[in-house]
């Protein structure tokens, strides 16, 4: 292959059972390729050329399924392929430009890392870690300075991906169904038979923003930052109080809402300083910030345990380290809180989401909701000391 993005440099991986070709649509999936040392300057046995660097591709993606064994690069084309035991060789063309361009521009002798690695603790800025968890080539952090877990992919801190570019008109179990005996208890104890303003963070397809809104003393403003998720709920829910953008460019006036819902955001942002600093000043000196995110307290060890017994699965659930970059205890979310105006924090606990994972088993589903009555018990017996639920936060100022 002689590429004028390429030079001179022919690129030949070895596969097993699955072409390359793939990743160039799921560029994100495979995570890291470490140079094999000792074999930069070993000969070809398949031609005279000389293989000026070769790599070991670590990880699998999902949903492409691929595992690597080995990436050599050439100065020029051998006489016939690569050999891989139980694999294939597969020469790679223009799909080069969009899958894995950093081969090329890392240095010769280093690791090169397909993704950037995140391996700052946003709790104490600390960069001394060690792995507790890998899930398809994403490595787990836990920082030995604060104990708080992070995932060591690097997300945009403004990804607006996860609806896709338009929202199918199915019945969204997951957001409206299964979450809707979660929204009901939340009204249920901080809204009804109450008057206020109520802004939600990262409402998604809305239904939350929904549920609120049938209480006529309330005003409700929900900001989203993916487009086809605020078209859906605009159009398909009727909700002409979603709006799309960073909230934090919003221009409401100080101390202006009664409550900020964040409902499964604080995983995703990289960095909440920037979000939760802003809240602070528009919420009220009395107001409330809600948060609901997962607990790792219960997600590494059940994340642990689904390994244990079902090896990784793509098609399963462990910690989702590509999308839920900052596993919060609650110590961790009480520091990062803090340092953001919450000098007062308090943990409650709502009905769980009605599903195990997306399913609609029913035996689950009470499996579930008696795991949530232990978790009550054991968190009023130990006076707040255990919480094997999710977090469920209130925070004022």
């Amino acid at each position: 292959l002689r590429d004028p993005w390429l030079g001179t440099v022919t690129l030949f991986v070895a596969m097993k059972g699955q072409r390359l070709h793939r990743l160039a649509y799921s560029p994100c999936c495979a995570t890291r390729i470490h140079r094999i040392p000792g074999l930069g300057s070993s000969k070809d046995p398949s031609s005279t050329s000389t293989a000026t660097q070769s790599f070991l591709l670590l990880s699998g993606p999902n949903p492409d399924r691929m595992t690597a064994t080995a990436i050599a690069l050439f100065h020029a084309p051998p006489a016939r392929p690569v050999p891989c035991v139980g694999g294939e060789v597969v020469p790679l063309s223009s799909a080069i430009r969009c899958a894995i361009p950093p081969v090329l521009k890392g240095p010769a002798h280093e690791d090169v890392v397909m993704h950037a690695m995140n391996k700052k603790c946003i709790i104490c800025r600390d960069s001394n870690s060690r792995v507790v968890f890998t899930e398809f080539g994403i490595d787990v952090l836990r920082c030995q300075n604060c104990g708080h877990i992070f995932s060591s992919y690097r997300a945009d801190q403004y990804y607006d991906g996860y609806f896709g570019e338009e929202v199918g008109s199915g019945d969204h179990f997951w957001s409206h169904q299964a979450k809707a005996r979660m929204y009901a208890d939340f009204s249920d104890r901080f809204v009804a038979g109450r008057a206020g303003r109520l802004l939600d963070v990262g409402c998604g397809l809305g239904y939350f923003v929904k549920t609120v809104s049938s209480f006529p003393d309330w005003q409700v403003v929900g900001y989203e930052i993916s487009k086809a998720a605020v078209e859906f709920a605009q159009t398909k829910l009727g909700l002409k109080n979603v709006f799309c953008g960073r909230v934090e460019e919003s221009t409401f006036p100080r101390g202006y809402f009664d409550i900020i819902t964040l409902w499964d955001v604080m995983e995703h942002i990289p960095d909440p300083d920037p979000l939760l600093s802003y809240l602070s000043t528009i919420v009220k000196d009395h107001g409330m910030l809600f948060v609901h995110t997962p607990n790792v307290q219960i997600q590494l060890p059940k994340a642990r345990f689904v390994r244990l017994v079902r090896g990784m699965n793509p098609q399963l659930h462990y910690l989702e380290a590509k999308h839920h970059i900052n596993i919060y205890s609650m110590n961790t979310i009480s520091k990062v809180l803090r340092r953001n105006g919450f000098n007062t924090i308090d943990f409650t606990h709502l009905h769980p989401i009605q599903s195990f994972s997306g399913s609609r088993s029913r035996l689950l589903k009470l499996a579930k909701n008696g795991l949530y009555y232990v978790s009550e018990v054991l968190f009023t017996v130990s006076f707040g000391r255990i919480n094997t639920d999710n977090l469920f936060v209130v925070a004022r100022k």
